[in-house]
């Protein structure tokens, strides 16, 4: 059984659901031979974890909150919050329990490896040839960064995040980037305190409200100036009705959660 989702359907399933569950099966693969890419067992329980738990309280967080401004009552925060342990956000867990996070880091490695979200998108979205400098805000382990290097080796990279996610990457960093990649502990709520030539948000804002977003973009403000380029790589939620349902279906449950 083999299947596209550029062909617009899924041989022998009609129903959303069925469709949803295949594309995640194929790791957000959106090759033919969908069923033929499988995941490894370690990345497929990242999957799982990351999606349906969280999907499953998509109800109970939008009746909390309708407006979806709330970080504290989205649907990730209605399933791992504990007002007991002062636990309110998903990185506040993360805090709580390093597992969580090592967890969330393969997590993330296994997107990354996928067409659906390949780090291929941005490094052929924008002409990095024209920096030499590049903060990698809010990077976490600095995959993007990486692999932008291997494209684009004449630019420096920094990358951003707060202590207890970039302590193991920067120890752990591969030897051939050492000399152009570097990290810094700053938490992006706080002024940008370092000066390039580009400053890449991938992947960081779809996790936060609009005010906590503007927060995000105005704390860049202190470095920008003329030449400086603000690069921010991110979901696109595609227009109701525009595309495929099963596609928009998951997209917006992403964006939700």
């Amino acid at each position: 059984m083999s299947a596209s989702l550029e062909g617009g359907w899924y041989p022998g399933s009609t129903q959303p659901s069925e469709l949803i569950i295949l594309f995640i099966e194929s790791n957000f693969d959106p090759k033919p031979s969908l069923l033929g890419h499988v995941l490894s067992e370690v990345s497929f329980e990242q999957m799982v974890w990351a999606f349906f738990r969280v999907a499953g309280k998509l109800y109970e967080g939008l009746k909390l909150d309708p407006t979806g401004t709330d970080k504290t009552r989205c649907p990730v925060s209605v399933v791992f919050a504990s007002k007991e342990k002062g636990i309110d956000t998903i990185w506040d867990y993360h805090r709580s329990f390093p597992d969580m996070e090592f967890d969330f880091q393969d997590y993330m490695k296994a997107t990354l490896k996928s067409a659906f979200y390949s780090t291929q998108h941005t490094v052929r979205g924008f002409d990095w040839s024209k920096v030499n400098s590049v903060v990698d805000v809010g990077g976490s382990a600095g995959h993007i960064s990486m692999a932008i290097h291997d494209q684009f080796p004449h630019i420096k990279f920094v990358v951003e995040d707060l202590g207890d996610v970039i302590r193991d990457p920067q120890q752990q960093l591969p030897q051939r980037y050492t000399d152009r990649i570097s990290f810094l502990e700053h938490s992006f709520f706080d002024a940008q305190p370092v000066t390039a030539d580009c400053y890449l948000l991938h992947y960081v804002l779809h996790n936060w409200p609009d005010e906590d977003a503007k927060k995000i973009i105005a704390g860049l403000s202190p470095a920008l100036g003329p030449g400086k380029w603000v690069v921010i790589a991110d979901h696109v939620v595609p227009e109701q009705g525009k595309t495929y349902q099963s596609l928009e279906g998951l997209v917006r449950v992403r964006i939700i959660g």
